[in-house]
């Protein structure tokens, strides 16, 4: 959770993750020195340590991320196995040298600055935008982080930052690889084509024999997943804030102290001539009350409409808080005295008026109610979570819970690792439920699991009420869906074979027209292709067959299906030439920069542990696993 906390904060290491994974094996030959000393300290880089508890936390974080990709539990031995473990490693060892790079060049981040950066965190403010310490306590006691915690972690991520930081900092890209790169985006070609198709029907029926052995080699067809039966108690601010009063002070009260969320700010047209002195200023506008017009000073000093239009603004949303006072405050078409504002002196005029409208207390009362219901039910909901936990530790049961606390418990059908019922449709009788069946695949019957946050702030407990181990469905019961299945796969085959064999008779030279006609097929063209942008009537797959034989070249393609063939006659396309200030040009250098930054930062790092000096503890990293 404390990494989900810092991710808005950790943008750029976010987007350098995959390389650094992959740089991180360098770490292992540079500059170790192997300690077979047992502590609690797995491994150092310069000043800073990467202690066992970091390292199976970070592990255990891990294997639960990929056990839930996989669809099966990942244990510390195949981790090991796969080499996880080394990679987790790397990623503590790449923070916590950067971390050591700061303290090399003295760095520290001040407390203000990180007392700002958690007040600026929008999930810790109120409706009003404003922080609410409270709420921001809540939030971290229900997801198990000391306050400490959460400040020491906020300080170090902006440590790192101030260091890697720089690194995409002014990398320019060659203009003739963006040239290159451009080049092999926009080559476009023509093809003519005909497409051959096939039906199942045209296949014989399988002997007993051959259909099973197809069933025993294909099983997984055939599979019917491991299911799961849970029984859910879930408090959630919705669920509480209908039994919640509130009085008619508290919202009148709130709605006095949010009424610019009910209400539409007057906005305005405005222009403006700006001045690079007062007396410039106060001389132009002596000319206007001397019977000149505002459009004759702007073309005198040569400004175009879209020179003088700041277009539609509200008084919080003009770039000046003081020519938005003097802008505001004109009747429509009228001209203002000079203004001094931050950064010129300027003449305003408001050429159109949209009045603003607010709606009254009687107009949003139940939605004020609701919104101070759920308010205060955010509250309700520690205060529950904190009984239905002391009612856990005292034994009791979540048919017990509920019961006691007039809280529905809710038993779902069998439910597969995607939440989807025996039908295959998602299950929506509880919220959150796919977050609940991840979870509850990583548990069993009779294990009393953590609390789940859910989406909207609150709290679900869950129990494993039944296991249906995962099965093979018997010949005898899909015996059409294995005959189909069979007749499908002769008919890829047929289809792979007669794609061979059309192209190398075009190659020798038989016409594409002939070819068509023999088949029955209809000879179609298809213009502009580009690599990597298929549609519906030419699927990516076709295009990259078909760009991956030379210009005039013959390509086939299987249909998505299985049940049809696609043979292509490729031809060139001249294509747009280059230009390094088109916006395709710059959106390809983009991205071309963004993967050199990704490149240096993977050296930097390489490079910053090997100045630093890199101690792993290996054999109590061999000791250690996941938690």
């Amino acid at each position: 959770m404390l990494g989900s906390m810092r991710s808005k904060a950790g943008g750029w290491v976010a987007k350098a993750f995959i390389v650094l994974l992959a740089a991180s094996f360098a770490v292992w030959g540079v500059a170790d020195v192997f300690s077979g000393r047992q502590s609690d300290v797995v491994a150092e880089v310069g000043t800073r340590q990467v202690s066992n508890y970091d390292y199976q936390t970070a592990l255990s974080r891990h294997l639960q991320s990929l056990s839930r990709q996989f669809g099966q539990t990942l244990t510390p031995d195949q981790a090991r196995q796969l080499g996880i473990d080394r990679q987790v490693l790397g990623q503590l060892l790449r923070d916590a040298a950067l971390e050591a790079q700061a303290d090399k060049l003295g760095l520290r981040i001040s407390s203000d600055t990180v007392a700002q950066r958690i007040a600026n965190d929008r999930r810790f403010q109120n409706a009003s935008g404003q922080f609410n310490a409270d709420q921001f306590r809540n939030l971290l006691r229900s997801n198990g982080i000391t306050e400490q915690a959460f400040v020491l972690s906020e300080q170090q991520n902006l440590l790192r930052q101030s260091i890697g930081a720089g690194i995409s900092r002014g990398v320019e890209v060659p203009g003739l690889l963006a040239r290159v790169a451009y080049d092999h985006r926009n080559a476009q070609r023509d093809a003519k084509y005909f497409i051959v198709t096939g039906s199942t029907a045209d296949v014989d029926e399988p002997s007993d024999s051959d259909l099973k052995a197809f069933y025993d080699s294909n099983q997984r067809l055939f599979a019917v997943p491991e299911r799961r039966v849970f029984g859910v108690v879930q408090v959630t601010p919705e669920l509480l804030a209908a039994n919640i009063d509130v009085g008619e002070d508290q919202i009148a009260d709130y709605y006095e102290r949010t009424k610019h969320i009910y209400g539409t700010p007057e906005k305005r047209q405005v222009q403006q001539i700006t001045f690079a002195s007062d007396a410039e200023a106060q001389a132009a506008y002596d000319k206007i009350t001397a019977g000149a017009s505002f459009d004759d000073i702007a073309k005198e000093r040569g400004l175009s409409e879209t020179d003088l239009n700041l277009g539609e603004v509200t008084a919080k949303t003009f770039p000046d808080p003081t020519l938005s006072e003097a802008a505001f405050a004109l009747a429509l078409n009228e001209v203002s005295k000079p203004v001094k504002g931050k950064l010129s002196t300027a003449l305003l005029r408001v050429t159109s008026i949209t009045p603003g409208s607010q709606k009254t207390l009687d107009d949003v009362r139940d939605d004020v109610k609701e919104a101070l219901q759920l308010d205060q039910a955010r509250d309700e909901v520690l205060n529950v979570h904190d009984k239905i936990e002391d009612a856990r530790a005292g034994g009791q049961t979540l048919a017990e819970i509920g019961k006691a606390l007039s809280l529905p418990v809710i038993e779902t059908p069998a439910l597969g690792r995607s939440g989807e019922d025996a039908s295959g449709t998602a299950y929506s009788g509880i919220s959150d439920a796919a977050a609940i069946v991840r979870a509850g695949f990583d548990s069993d019957v009779g294990v009393e699991n953590d609390a789940l946050n859910t989406g909207d702030d609150g709290f679900t407990w869950f129990e494993v009420r039944d296991v249906i181990a995962a099965s093979t469905e018997p010949l005898a019961d899909v015996r059409a869906q294995a005959v189909e299945a069979w007749k499908a796969r002769q008919m890829r085959t047929r289809m792979l074979e007669l794609g061979q064999k059309l192209v190398e008779r075009a190659r020798g030279g038989s016409s594409l027209d002939a070819l068509a006609k023999e088949h029955n097929a209809e000879v179609r063209s298809q213009n502009g292709l580009k690599r990597n942008e298929g549609s519906e009537t030419f699927p990516a797959a076709a295009v990259g067959a078909l760009f991956a034989v030379p210009e005039d070249g013959y390509a086939y393609t299987l249909e998505s299906d299985g049940l049809g063939v696609r043979l292509m006659k490729s031809s060139p396309v001249f294509s747009t030439p280059y230009s390094s200030s088109s916006d395709e040009a710059k959106a390809i250098s983009q991205v071309l920069a963004s993967g050199m930054t990704d490149d240096l930062y993977a050296q930097y790092l390489a490079d910053l542990q090997a100045d630093l000096g890199v101690s792993i503890n290996e054999a109590r990293l061999n000791t250690s696993g996941a938690r």
